[in-house]
């Protein structure tokens, strides 16, 4: 009996081992067509994970942003306060606040 378990054990081992591994280098166009084809909600993040497994990094970052929404433009109020506010130094600014607290 216990030699049926070596003899099993030794065949799943090969079995195992014998296996080809999936190539997993992938070309740009193929990743784009891919991503264009995709249909899932986080497609781009997909992509993007892609390209950057296959060393493309400019356009990881870039996919990967793609999905995100964009940028909030700003409005009339909040460009007049942004240009009210008077830069300090922020160092002293939180030296002295440290102080009073």
């Amino acid at each position: 009996m216990k030699v049926f378990y070596i003899l099993c054990l030794l065949s799943l081992n090969n079995v195992l081992i014998a296996q080809v591994t999936k190539e997993k280098y992938r070309f740009s166009k193929d990743i784009n067509a891919a991503i264009e084809k995709d249909t899932l909600a986080w497609k781009y993040q997909l992509g993007a994970t892609e390209y950057a497994t296959s060393g493309y990094y400019h356009e990881a970052l870039t996919t990967w942003d793609k999905n995100g929404g964009g940028f909030k433009k700003l409005s009339v109020e909040d460009s007049l306060f942004i240009k009210k506010c008077n830069p300090k130094n922020a160092k002293e600014y939180i030296i002295e606040r440290s102080k009073a607290e």
